[in-house]
């Protein structure tokens, strides 16, 4: 069985959905879909992972890693978790 690896580490945190959405900026609705196995956005990865402190890569499945080439990737996480930075400083 395929576990979803941001639902696993929510539950290990012992967070809510809420509490997610919270830490993530994210709405709780977003969280929900990609949960029940929607796809979901760089930049929204990005956002969770800052959430939980983990690399982008570990929330990844192996469908959405072959998708992705290695040196973009990294590019791609590199400007989601700035703008993960900027928009928590603005919240703060």
């Amino acid at each position: 069985m395929n576990t979803n690896p941001i639902k696993t580490l929510r539950l290990a945190s012992a967070w809510s959905q809420e509490q997610l959405e919270e830490l993530s900026s994210l709405s709780v609705r977003t969280v929900q879909r990609i949960e029940n196995g929607e796809r979901a956005s760089l930049d929204t990865l990005g956002a969770i992972a800052a959430a939980f402190g983990v690399n982008v890569t570990e929330l990844m499945t192996e469908e959405s890693e072959q998708t992705l080439s290695g040196e973009s990737l990294e590019l791609r996480v590199q400007a989601a978790k700035r703008q993960v930075r900027q928009e928590s400083r603005f919240w703060r």
